[in-house]
């Protein structure tokens, strides 16, 4: 069986979805770490028991644990392959696969730490602002209080990089800023922060999860890109590059926003045929800013009113 490093992952995981596995990575012990792994292996090999690969690697991990004299091993009652070279079961491992996979105990580790950290950061933002409601409750006056002074700071010229720097220490105060914002439509400062949050590890993952859950927020994203191909197709007609059928509009939603498509899909399918119409007559002035081009996109629209009830064939 062939396994390249993507599939892996992937692997890994579902695994990891599936069973909600946790386990301090950085302090673990190397008994405990070489357990992990093992039975992480026994796991994918349980689920493609043809893979040799599997087998060799559960042997292998077992090897070490002898050697380092891990107590596991014995409970187990299983004693592996002195020297590495068999599988779980006693057969020896196909050197085909193994030369295909490449990959070496630290770079799995590695697979399965960003995989692991990939899964956790999924509530990053859900669970800050979880945080901050539970504080906001016990003292509303005095935190209220607090976040209106990052928002002024926000608000002020040339305070931006304070306001990170201060902020960084407390994602929950930062979650419930970013919340008011998308609450009072304040989509331009949401911009702004996005323009320099990759910059804070501690924050950046957050507000990933935030804009990709956030209507309002992927509206604003979509259409500029919508601006991008009305520039690029001013004056030229060329309609093939637009979004022309259910599946185009779906795509173009599904690269800004990763809640359930019908809350944008009919106002992004307005803001297209307005789009359509500034391109079809040379009569039309061209729109020379994003600004203007949104406030035209959006005097035709009630934005907003998506519904559930409203997703069907189009």
């Amino acid at each position: 069986m062939k396994l390249t490093t993507k599939q892996l992952k992937q692997i890994i995981k579902e695994e990891l979805n599936e069973e909600q596995v946790e386990f301090p990575l950085e302090t673990e012990s190397e008994c405990d770490r070489l357990k992990r792994l093992r039975n992480a292996y026994q796991s994918l090999s349980e689920k493609e028991p043809e893979n040799n690969y599997y087998k060799h690697m559960i042997g292998k991990y077992e090897k070490d644990a002898a050697d380092e004299g891990c107590g596991w091993r014995e409970d187990l009652g299983f004693e592996g392959d002195p020297e590495g070279k068999k599988d779980f079961y006693g057969s020896e491992a196909g050197e085909e696969e193994l030369s295909e996979m490449k990959l070496t105990a630290h770079q799995l580790k590695q697979i399965i730490k960003e995989e692991l950290q990939g899964v956790l950061n999924e509530n990053a933002y859900e669970d800050a602002l979880k945080s901050w409601y539970k504080k906001y409750s016990r003292e509303p006056r005095a935190w209220r209080h607090e976040r209106q002074q990052y928002l002024d700071m926000l608000s002020k010229q040339g305070a931006t990089e304070n306001f990170f720097t201060l902020i960084m220490d407390d994602p929950s105060i930062f979650a419930s800023i970013l919340k008011y914002l998308e609450d009072t439509q304040n989509i331009t400062q949401l911009e702004e922060i996005e323009s320099r949050v990759e910059q804070y590890e501690d924050l950046s993952q957050p507000f990933s999860t935030f804009a990709e859950n956030s209507t309002a927020f992927s509206y604003r994203k979509i259409l500029r890109e919508l601006f991008s191909l009305y520039e690029q197709n001013y004056m030229i007609y060329d309609y093939d590059s637009l979004p022309n059928f259910k599946e185009d509009i779906l795509t173009l939603i599904g690269r800004h926003y990763k809640g359930s498509p019908q809350k944008l899909y009919i106002d992004i399918t307005e803001a297209i045929l307005v789009l359509k119409g500034l391109l079809s007559s040379s009569d039309n002035e061209r729109v020379n800013s994003f600004e203007e081009f949104e406030k035209i996109i959006l005097s035709g629209l009630d934005f907003g009113h998506g519904d559930d009830d409203d997703w069907g064939e189009f």
